[in-house]
């Protein structure tokens, strides 16, 4: 189904830089404010459904920070992504519909609370856009399709299978599918991107649906994860013909196993690959860049208000002399659907998935002297 809101949400008139930059530096103390005036309502209970206060906080601190790189970026697109997957999830987790226009009408408040008088008269607009398009939502919550499968499409009682190991928690069998496909030639590739990775988007497509808990999802994601580890050995057996690379997922994004996927593949593809894991603090990322000195850095992003994270690494990158040569490679669901958003950002490439990665990173590579290799 086509996203409603994907046009009408650009005819919005662009925030200025300046307030872009008022509403990200104080998106904390908004979000707030925001939580105060939640947890002083009365039917606080009903709009949260069985959620606790935490659950709701945590929201709108994520909901802040994608409000502030979609201002920042200039990139609607980012808010009409994301808000139909917002209302599917949290209505099915318990919160009620009527939260979102409250919620929306509360951070109205404490832009103007917070924010100076110009910037708020910038940002409010988008609030009111949110609202408008209430109904809109709730009637179209459509499901986004990552890496879905067609039904009837092959392996796909594969997947079914494999996806139910994952949520059972049968490691064992999860091990045997994955050796036997292995075995039948068809490669670390095809485990990953046409077994492992649809089954772990189902999974969490189950999460948002309210079909699973979120501790059976993270069930699943753990066992994938022990499978790739048990994989890991014979890759690291890989003789390296390339040069070095880092790999790793920004600061507040904890999805790892896209990252580690890609990591993995470069490294079965003879690159030495420093893999520094998920939420990785800026600075400390930086530091061991210039430490190691690789060819490209890859960055994970899977949710939009960890974007900045990806522009503020990139910048430091440039800035420094020492590491301003390096290549940056950007991926994850953050940039599905975005266009060109990573050039914005002052990346050099994206990959959609750790097969393109490998590609790319091919492509930069077999510009260079191979005999520097190493």
């Amino acid at each position: 189904m086509v996203n409603p809101l994907l046009k009408s949400v650009q005819k919005l008139p662009r925030i200025p830089l300046e307030a872009a930059k008022e509403y990200s530096l104080l998106r904390k103390e908004i979000a707030a404010r925001v939580d105060s005036m939640m947890e002083s309502r009365e039917d606080l209970s009903y709009l949260i459904g069985g959620n606790t206060a935490i659950t709701m906080r945590t929201n709108h601190a994520n909901h802040a920070g994608t409000m502030a790189n979609t201002f920042l970026f200039g990139r609607y697109e980012l808010l009409a992504l994301t808000v139909p997957w917002v209302y599917r999830a949290y209505i099915a987790h318990g919160f009620s519909p009527g939260y979102f226009p409250v919620v929306f009408e509360a951070f109205k408040r404490s832009i103007r609370e917070t924010l100076s008088p110009e910037s708020a008269e910038a940002t409010i607009p988008v609030y009111d856009w949110l609202l408008d398009n209430h109904e809109l939502v709730l009637e179209s919550r459509f499901e986004a399709d990552e890496a879905a499968p067609a039904p009837g499409s092959e392996h796909e009682a594969e997947r079914v299978r494999f996806r139910d190991a994952l949520l059972s928690g049968d490691h064992g069998f999860c091990m045997e599918e994955a050796g036997r496909i292995l075995r039948e030639g068809r490669g670390v590739s095809d485990l990953y991107l046409n077994v492992i990775q649809p089954s772990l988007y189902e999974v969490g497509r189950m999460w948002e649906r309210g079909e699973i808990s979120v501790a059976e999802e993270h069930l699943g994601s753990a066992v994938a994860g022990r499978v790739m580890a048990g994989l890991y050995a014979e890759i690291a057996l890989t003789e390296k013909s390339k040069k070095s690379c880092v790999v790793t997922a920004v600061t507040n994004e904890h999805h790892e196993i896209g990252a580690r996927m890609v990591a993995d593949l470069l490294e079965g593809d003879g690159w030495e690959v420093h893999y520094l894991g998920s939420n990785i603090e800026m600075q400390g990322a930086i530091n061991f860049i210039k430490k190691v000195k690789p060819f490209f850095v890859a960055l994970s992003s899977a949710l939009p208000f960890t974007l900045d994270g990806v522009a503020n690494i990139i910048s430091a990158l440039r800035e420094d002399p020492d590491t301003v040569s390096v290549k940056v490679m950007v991926g994850g669901l953050a940039f599905a659907g975005t266009g060109d958003l990573w050039k914005d950002l002052g990346a050099d490439g994206m990959a959609g998935n750790a097969s393109e990665a490998v590609m790319l990173a091919g492509e930069w590579f077999s510009g260079e002297d191979r005999r520097k290799s190493g």
